[in-house]
This record gives structure tokens, C-alpha cells and sequence, in this order.
């Protein structure tokens, strides 16, 4: 089995505000290998940025366990959280302007985490042109974002988030400001970081596109992860069933089936069979009892 990069049991994250409080994360379970590249797909609301930012060592969680690279993100003092975010994790975020400084040349940008980092100042410009030319920007190591296009600057971008050699890269809906030639450029060359550096990659996307170009898609729902596609195999949808056995049927399945609400549950040799409580019989079959 790989080795697991992100771990994460149980996760709960509440934001409390005034008398409200939301739970965004209710007891999510992820596991990452290193080297994979996973999306996050789900409707708004879903927790898919909430988890992005806990993985991102932004926002702590408020209860269960999720790690990084064997960093407990739960138990970090201030002093470990900058190093974390500016070591650990790389981000590439959806508006331009979180990415690169309107100011800088291109080769200032990716120049300045090292900085901040205590990058030798030999190694740094030296770096700084590799990662350019890395990501298709030899030619532009003197431009500012605003003579960039859109996929330049984004591309600049991934530049800026692998300047510190991060083992995770996050990126919240990395293309959805580009067309879909240029999206589909940017994905290619995120693929290409991943065989080059084995750089493990973590998307929240709501694009199909995108999500189908990575090694698997993981769907969450109320907090939760709920199901799972693998893209190097048939792609065929599956349910994930979390460390105490919770599980979220489709949203289409339980449509075309009235649960309401509760089920009885049935060993049946090798599978389990859900039948809805308070049914007797469907389609000619009577649901056994235990």
C-alpha cells in the first residue's frame, strides 16, 4: 500500500458566530497517498473549502484528527503553523490576485516565499529560473502579472506555490477564470509536476473536466466524504464507508427508493442488503428478519 501523505479521521470543524453555529465538517475521513492527485467535487456548501483550508494549515479543526506528512495539524503552535504553511503546503488559488503581487515581476513572485523561508540567497534565483522554465515562463521572468494572460499568470501561480519544494499542493478551483483550452494546458502541466516532482495534489473543483483529469475524485456532502470515483480504472462510482461504518447512500438511489428515513439491515453471506423499514416486500422479494 503507498504511503499516505494526508490522513484524516473523524473531522469535525465548527464556526461559531455570536449564538450560530455551523458544523462545515461532521466527521470527515480522507486518506491521501503520496504522489496521487485528487479532486474534491460537491455542491456549495459541502465543506470542500473548509477541508481545503485545514489541509492548508489556515483554519483548525474542531475536533478528530487530520495530519499532513505526519504533522498533526491539530496540535500546532504558532511558530509550527507558519512553518507548515510556508514548508509543508503550496497554494494556487482561482483569483489572480491571491497568487501573484500586482507589483513584482514574475521572478520576484516566485523569489519572495524563499525569502520569507531563509532560502540561502544563492539557491534562490537559481530556483526561481528553473521553476519558470519549469511551467513554460523562461520568457517571461521580467513581466509583471498584468501583461500575463490568464493561463500565464496561473501557471505563474504554480511557480510561487512550488517555490519552497512543498510535499502538498492545494488549489481551489485552479481553472475556473480560464477558458477551456487554457484550462486544459494548466491541468497537462499539473500532471506533469506530478511525474516530474511526485507531487501530491489536492483540487476542489465543481468542473467535470478537471476532476475526471485527476487519479481519483472524492465527493462530499453534508461534511462528509460520500462517494468516490477512480479515473485509471472503469470510473466507476463507489460509497465510502468511514472508520465507524457511516456511509451516504446517492442522492439518485434513495430517490428511486423511499427509505424514510430508516432501514433495516441484513448479512446476506459476502454483501449487506439495506431494505427500507416498514416495507414488506418490493419487486416480489420480502426483506428477511432478524
Amino acid at each position: 500500500m503507498a504511503e499516505l501523505l494526508v490522513e484524516s479521521a473523524n473531522l469535525v470543524k465548527i464556526y461559531k458566530s455570536a449564538d450560530l453555529e455551523v458544523v462545515a465538517l461532521q466527521g470527515l475521513d480522507l486518506h491521501v497517498p503520496r504522489g496521487e492527485m485528487l479532486a474534491l467535487v460537491g455542491p456549495s456548501g459541502a465543506g470542500k473549502s473548509t477541508l481545503l483550508n485545514i489541509l492548508g494549515g489556515l483554519d483548525e479543526p474542531s475536533a478528530g484528527r487530520c495530519s499532513v506528512a505526519g504533522i498533526d495539524l491539530s496540535r500546532l503552535s504558532g511558530r509550527e503553523r507558519i512553518y507548515y504553511r510556508r514548508r509543508i503546503v503550496g497554494h494556487v488559488w482561482q483569483q489572480t490576485s491571491r497568487n501573484l503581487f500586482s507589483d513584482l515581476t514574475l521572478l520576484d513572485n516566485v523569489l519572495a516565499p524563499m525569502v520569507l523561508a531563509g532560502y540561502p540567497s544563492s539557491l534562490r534565483r537559481k530556483r526561481a529560473r528553473r521553476l519558470l522554465e519549469l511551467v513554460g515562463l523562461g520568457d517571461r521572468v521580467g513581466y509583471r502579472p498584468d501583461r500575463l494572460s490568464g493561463g500565464e499568470q496561473q501557471r505563474g501561480a504554480l511557480a510561487v506555490a512550488l517555490a519552497n519544494e512543498p510535499q502538498l499542493l492545494l488549489a481551489d478551483e485552479p481553472t475556473g477564470e480560464l477558458d477551456s483550452v487554457t484550462a486544459r494546458e494548466v491541468l497537462l502541466l499539473l500532471r506533469q509536476l506530478n511525474a516530474e516532482l511526485n507531487l501530491t495534489t489536492v483540487i476542489v473543483t465543481h468542473d467535470q473536466m478537471v476532476a475526471s483529469a485527476m487519479d481519483r475524485s472524492v465527493a462530499i456532502r453534508d461534511g462528509r466524504t460520500s462517494t468516490e470515483v477512480v479515473h485509471a480504472e472503469e470510473a466507476e462510482e463507489t460509497v465510502i464507508i468511514d472508520g465507524v461504518g457511516r456511509l451516504q447512500i446517492p442522492r439518485p438511489l434513495l430517490e428511486a427508493v423511499p427509505f424514510g428515513g430508516r432501514a433495516r439491515v441484513h448479512l446476506a453471506g459476502d454483501h449487506i442488503e439495506l431494505w427500507p423499514a416498514g416495507l414488506p416486500e418490493r419487486n416480489g422479494h420480502t426483506p428477511p428478519r432478524q
